[in-house]
């Protein structure tokens, strides 16, 4: 009933880890090292730590770091967290499967997923462990494929098994918002391919302790 798209499949055998091409362009290096360096100007990350979420061989935690943050990752395929181990990259490996695992290094004061989000068969247990694992003033990229665009242009091509989740602006707002995070933009980027959101966690609300008022008001 929200409107989230959800395929009705088997997970494939390798959902947990996150397979990318053998190198990135170019061209989507030096748009992800403008982008991550005002994402950390913009937040203050200069030197803080900061998660990614899925992080494969390294290719975007190598520019996050680059671009001046204290670089982390997780990563579930034993292979790739060693190769980015072997460059030296601070990676664990480890899938997260529920809201209380325990990530190394936590609390971070950022995090970002970038086009693993709809793999996850439970995104909300996914934002719910982050929450528990960043500090109480953290930011976050989500990105994802652009389903808003998919169904404009009619990429039915673009279904794949391996993606579980179909999320257009509203949905991934929602999904986010329902999560205990505040959207603080959503863009189209890349051509329209990917949507990218950036959250920020939700400010608890401190419950008044109104008995004694109660109290006094009765009597």
């Amino acid at each position: 009933s929200c409107g989230l798209v959800q395929l009705d499949n088997e997970l494939v055998p390798y959902y947990k880890d996150v397979i990318r091409a053998t190198s990135v362009s170019e061209e989507m290096k030096f748009f992800r090292l403008d982008q991550f360096h005002r994402f950390i100007l913009e937040n203050e990350l200069w030197s803080k730590k900061v998660l990614e979420v899925g992080c494969g061989k390294g290719d975007y935690l190598s520019i996050m770091k680059e671009a001046g943050a204290d670089a982390y990752g997780i990563e579930h395929c034993p292979t790739s967290a060693f190769c980015c181990n072997d460059k030296g990259l601070n990676v664990q490996s480890g899938y997260i499967d529920k809201a209380s695992y325990k990530l190394n290094e936590a609390p971070f004061d950022a995090f970002f997923i970038m086009n693993f989000f709809e793999h996850l068969p439970n995104p909300n247990t996914t934002l719910e462990c982050l929450s528990n694992n960043i500090t109480e003033e953290a930011v976050g990229i989500i990105e994802v494929p652009n389903f808003d665009m998919m169904l404009s242009n009619n990429l039915f091509s673009e279904f794949i098994p391996d993606h579980i989740f179909y999320f257009t602006e509203k949905t991934l707002r929602s999904t986010v918002e329902r999560a205990g995070f505040e959207v603080i933009s959503c863009d189209s980027i890349w051509n329209d391919y990917i949507l990218s959101v950036t959250v920020k966690k939700k400010k608890k609300i401190e419950r008044l302790d109104l008995s004694e008022f109660y109290k006094k008001f009765y009597t």
